[in-house]
């Protein structure tokens, strides 16, 4: 009799999900329709926190539930309570409390479900960066033929996913997939993701001196060197991603609403809010948390500390950045002390995880990125106790 694998088809679900999303942001950068990637997440996110859970409950579930997992759930909990003192966007509340329950149910799978978890991890790396690669290329040309065709781009793709087979290919030495995904990156127009790309070569490269593979370290520093010379001499980089870091390179004063597009804007309506309601630093808004742009109500801020903040006040947001950097401690640790090859797998989500939190402070996708809390759940799985890592 045929047996479902219910662990491996729930990972294909959501990175069908997360390879999905470049595309999908084409119409959106090139104004055909707004709408497809919220529908998608209205859509998806849903499915994926059920199947989630379905996990989760199919597992023995022995020992107590993880102490971050009732972080999480105390999080949902506090912030439908305060929105129902406090009021604010009541759809927003709904989008919250599924991504709340999207982060508490990974991690539980992480810890449950743990062995599965390593085995399609482990074993699916070079497939998983291999089709980032396939995806975020189509998307790209998409684009670019787009704005050839006439149409009004804005040349900021979603490039996140490349981050799969940049981590990939700097941990496994595979150069090629190294190199695409940066050109990938920088071809998208996506700051955040360019961003996010920085810290991935730079956390690499401190780790690599950390623990002395000094000749790998000045391979890859050749490497980024001569790839940084070839954009410059040869003037590789399109005039429309040039544009999008013109203000800073102005001489007269920086316009920083439009060099952060709208993001400065939003971190000065957070402010507001604080002014009007100083209790909200503290004790937050709840999940349907607003802020007023431009007389109109909004319920995103894309920098992420204050629309954590906003919802939830100070200092469970700090303890939300606490989980995140004991999440990274965790990776690194278990790279460095683990064999070769569990040190490989580790130290490849490690830098994935480490790509997408930075990318989150320029959009809000820190409770709800496949991506990051798929790297989460990978730190979180591998460097538990027992089980074996037996591919390459």
């Amino acid at each position: 009799m045929f047996k479902v694998n219910v662990v491996g088809s729930y990972f294909s679900v959501v990175f069908f999900f997360a390879l999905l999303a470049p595309f999908l942001h084409v119409f959106k950068v090139i104004h055909v329709d707004y709408l497809v990637g919220a529908l998608s997440f209205y859509i998806g996110l849903p499915l994926v926190v059920v199947l989630t859970w379905v996990c989760v409950f199919r597992s023995s579930m022995k020992g107590m539930l993880p102490v971050s997992s009732m972080f999480f759930f105390f999080l949902l909990v506090y912030g439908v309570l305060v929105s129902f003192f406090v009021g604010g966007d009541y759809v927003d509340i709904a989008g919250n409390s599924t991504r709340l329950l999207f982060c508490i149910g990974v991690i539980c799978l992480a810890v449950f479900q743990r062995d599965e978890c390593i085995r399609f991890l482990a074993g699916n790396e070079r497939l998983l960066a291999s089709l980032a690669l396939i995806v975020l290329s189509v998307s790209v040309v998409l684009m670019y033929f787009a704005a050839a065709a006439g149409y009004s781009v804005y040349f900021g793709l979603q490039s996140t996913v490349a981050f799969i087979p940049l981590a990939y290919g700097l941990v496994n030495r595979r150069w090629r997939f190294v190199v695409l995904s940066l050109v990938l990156i920088v071809a998208s127009g996506k700051r955040g993701g360019m961003l996010g790309a920085f810290f991935v070569i730079f956390v690499y490269v401190g780790y690599l001196v950390f623990v002395g593979r000094i000749k790998l370290f000045l391979l890859l520093l050749a490497l980024f060197v001569s790839f940084a010379l070839a954009v410059y001499f040869f003037d590789l980089v399109p005039e429309s991603i040039l544009a999008r870091f013109s203000q800073f390179a102005s001489d007269g004063p920086i316009d920083w609403d439009r060099a952060t597009a709208g993001r400065f804007t939003e971190v000065k309506a957070v402010f507001d809010v604080l002014d009007r309601s100083p209790y909200v630093l503290i004790f937050g808004s709840g999940l349907g948390a607003v802020i007023e742009v431009g007389g109109v109500e909004d319920s995103t801020v894309h920098f992420s500390p204050f629309g954590l903040m906003i919802a939830f006040g100070l200092p469970l947001t700090l303890i939300i950045y606490f989980f995140m950097f004991s999440v990274f401690a965790r990776g690194i640790a278990c790279s460095i002390v683990s064999g070769v090859v569990k040190g490989r797998h580790v130290m490849m989500w490690t830098l994935v995880f480490v790509g997408e939190f930075f990318f989150s402070f320029t959009a809000f996708t820190i409770l709800q990125s496949y991506i990051l809390w798929m790297s989460v759940l990978a730190i979180i799985s591998f460097s538990g106790k027992g089980g074996r890592v037996d591919r390459a």
